[in-house]
């Protein structure tokens, strides 16, 4: 996957984001070997990461996903997310009989909601998308964006997806709710950018619930595979928690436009 992930690191630095695009070597090549395992070399960005994002770096994040979207629409290569339908179903396999009877019809539940929308729903705009743009692969210098890194999720995919694990991170408040001010905030800067299409609105509050259902999952896949063992891991509990809370707002708060 490296030339993709060379190629679109290019392709965003040349749209202006903040990104490690690879460095070249004197014959033009992006792509190098070291003890032959291919590499690449790219800059370290300058700033650093935040831990409570302010209004203004929320807005400044929305704008760069945004330009991370439309510039997509130049880009030739195509890649398949690593967390389709055919993963959250192979992965619940391997993790549902590990959970309680409750979670595990939990999941099943939406697992299924998710398929049934991907199937009958409205389609949805889609092109690049970064894939896990949370708080910590962003560098900030004040409010000054400086940095969005760890593409290595990057794929083809639907846009308002990406922009819901954006939100779930970026914009909860100290109970795991729906901060509306920072919500607000990185919608207004990603619409000065790129405009929501009504259907994408419509379907924002559902897909804040996918994207809390994917990492759950996946933080539950990671938990048990064996060659992660000592590896620190994030709590697939909470994002259990945050799928529920987001699923119930789903039903009853539309998007802060």
């Amino acid at each position: 996957d490296l030339p993709y992930f060379a190629r679109l690191l290019e392709h965003l630095q040349n749209h202006g984001l903040p990104v490690p695009a690879p460095l070249h070597d004197n014959s033009g090549a992006t792509l190098q070997h070291i003890r032959h395992k291919p590499c690449m070399l790219v800059p370290r960005l300058g700033g650093g990461h935040i831990h409570s994002p302010n209004l203004a770096q929320c807005a400044a994040i929305g704008s760069a996903m945004a330009r991370i979207h439309v510039a997509s629409n130049g880009f030739e290569l195509r890649r398949q997310g690593n967390f389709d339908a055919g993963w959250r179903e192979e992965s619940f396999l391997r993790v549902g009989h590990l959970l309680s009877q409750n979670d595990a019809a939990l999941m099943r539940q939406q697992l299924d909601r998710w398929q049934q929308h991907e199937q009958h729903g409205q389609p949805l705009p889609r092109g690049v998308t970064h894939g896990d743009l949370f708080h910590d692969n962003a560098l900030f210098d004040g409010d000054r964006l400086t940095g969005i890194i760890d593409f290595y999720y990057a794929c083809d995919d639907v846009f308002v997806y990406d922009l819901a694990i954006l939100v779930n991170d970026w914009c909860n408040n100290a109970a795991g709710e729906l901060d509306g001010q920072r919500y607000a905030a990185v919608l207004a800067g990603y619409q000065e950018v790129r405009t929501l299409t009504a259907e994408e609105i419509a379907a924002l509050p559902e897909y804040l619930g996918f994207a809390a259902l994917r990492f759950w999952l996946s933080r539950l896949v990671n938990a048990c595979d064996p060659a992660k063992v000592g590896v620190a891991q994030k709590s697939p509990e909470v994002m259990k928690e945050l799928m529920i809370r987001r699923m119930r707002g789903a039903a009853t708060a539309p998007p802060p436009l």
